[in-house]
């Protein structure tokens, strides 16, 4: 499951979906966050936002430690991070929930391109 803006397990859909594949028989769910590199870059060190988000990223591993799990967390591009996680580990589905920011939907589109290619189920 691929974690963006929501940095939650509650009232967490496409969680919930990968987390009941899983239970149904899927293999297990490994909870990503990615630090896109692409809106990082632009934004000034030390942004208020960021330390947002990485303080809730904080927070949301030590929520799955809790539970006996991790937060698996990359800085890139996503595409490309996603790809070494696909080289890396035996990816069935990737999971997230929906964003319909431009910049978005662009880097989803390019995500499903790559998970066709890799015979990666998309959800």
């Amino acid at each position: 499951f691929w974690h963006r803006r929501d940095l939650r397990l509650e009232d967490n859909v496409g969680l919930a979906a990968a987390l009941a594949a899983a239970a149904g028989g899927g293999p297990p769910v490994l909870p990503i966050f990615i630090y896109d590199k692409n809106i990082l870059d632009e934004l000034p060190r030390q942004d208020r936002r960021v330390v947002f988000i990485h303080q809730a990223n904080l927070a949301l591993r030590a929520r799955y430690e809790a539970l006996g799990g991790t937060l698996w967390a990359e800085y890139g591009r996503p595409l490309e991070a996603l790809a070494a996680l696909m080289d890396r580990f035996t990816v069935r589905a990737l999971y997230f929930n929906r964003d319909y920011e431009p910049y978005a939907r662009e880097r989803e589109r390019a995500v499903h391109e790559l998970c066709q290619a890799r015979g990666v189920a998309l959800h």
